[in-house]
């Protein structure tokens, strides 16, 4: 073996050897990351938490945001999932922060 480990080429050998049998595209392509359904998960298993978390009594009570803007907000979201999940997921997730946040850490609804 010809190889010699370098910090800036550490897979070196394995680049070699594919180069042999793999196809070059696959290999020079950027790495793509894996993309979580959150419009499935949030009106399929989340769909509960949404209701509680941005409903009219949950948002009214806090306090902090506007249920008009949040109904709007949902509303989109019913239409069209994939433009808006990341939205309701931001809302829902600092909705689910601040009742942790309320109640001490309990954690609890």
């Amino acid at each position: 073996l010809n190889h010699r480990y370098t910090p800036y080429r550490p897979k070196a050998l394995l680049t070699d050897i594919l180069r042999s049998y793999a196809p070059k595209t696959p290999r020079y392509r950027r790495k793509h990351g894996m993309g979580i359904p959150l419009g499935d998960l949030l009106s399929g298993p989340l769909a509960t938490e949404v209701s509680h978390f941005l409903g009219r009594g949950f948002v009214e009570d806090q306090g902090i945001f506007s249920f008009e803007g949040v109904a709007r907000l949902k509303s989109s979201f019913s239409g069209d999932p994939s433009s808006w999940s990341r939205a309701v997921w931001s809302l829902l997730i600092f909705q689910v922060w601040w009742e942790r946040l309320s109640n001490g850490g309990s954690g609890g609804r």
